[in-house]
């Protein structure tokens, strides 16, 4: 989705449990490329964050959930060309 020149990636895994679309999934964040572990941390915060709101109205959130985690990191400074790595702690 034109993110294809940006060298950042990260696998997200999801489970979803029994009582899904109400229940929030499982959530994993696998850095790879350009992806830093606090930046990871950041990310799955993020998003579970996202899922216990989609959960409380019982919307289904994949999609939606892959569409931030996207945007997410089209906004990251790959690990490479950033001349400080700054770790936001979970908000």
């Amino acid at each position: 989705m034109g993110y294809e020149d940006l060298d950042i990636s990260a696998l997200l895994l999801v489970r979803c449990l029994p009582g899904y679309p109400y229940k929030c999934p499982k959530l994993q964040i696998i850095p790879e490329k350009g992806l830093t572990k606090c930046q990871a941390d950041t990310l799955l915060s993020l998003l579970n964050d996202q899922a216990n709101a989609n959960a409380r109205e019982g919307c289904v959130m994949i999609f939606n959930l892959v569409e931030a985690a996207q945007e997410f990191l089209s906004e990251i400074v790959p690990v490479g060309q950033s001349q400080e790595s700054v770790c936001y702690p979970h908000l």
